[in-house]
């Protein structure tokens, strides 16, 4: 009868593993969504810098069009490592970002102090740091999941 009971205890514990990994799995998908977003816009303002730049030159010096493209391709990979669960991506993505906010103030960056500069960077931040979370609690959830259905194992095969 205990057998039976601890049995069930832990199919119940497999199951809400299975279902926070799903949520943590989705949380990771719009997070990356969000990154994405930020990277495209970054190389799309670099790419019209870069292609006219009297169409943005009030706003930023020609100069910086390829420090847009750079810093969008640099989200564009970030993001692809916080989709798939990479702690060292989820803690570059945060230094970068980090970065990228102290040298676009102290360049006096006109979006580092417009409305949609600040909406944009605020989501990012948060973002990111979720993305942080998700990443490290992912790596503890994989590992606890993998010692309760003994997966894992001591780490020695058979053979």
């Amino acid at each position: 009868m205990q057998n039976h009971e601890n049995t069930l205890g832990k199919a119940q514990e497999v199951e809400n593993m299975r279902k926070t990994l799903e949520r943590i799995n989705k949380q990771a998908r719009i997070i990356a969504g969000i990154m994405v977003l930020y990277a495209v816009m970054n190389i799309f303002l670099g790419m019209s810098l870069t292609l006219s730049p009297s169409f943005l030159g009030a706003m930023f010096p020609p100069s910086t069009s390829f420090v847009f493209i750079i810093l969008g391709l640099t989200y564009l990979g970030l993001s692809v490592g916080v989709y798939r669960h990479n702690r060292a991506c989820a803690v570059i993505t945060m230094v970068v970002l980090f970065a990228d906010m102290v040298f676009s103030s102290m360049s006096g960056n006109i979006l580092s102090h417009h409305i949609i500069g600040t909406i944009m960077r605020s989501l990012l931040v948060i973002g990111a740091l979720h993305g942080l979370f998700c990443c490290f609690k992912y790596h503890t959830l994989v590992k606890a999941y993998k010692m309760v259905t003994n997966e894992g194992g001591s780490g020695h095969s058979n053979a």
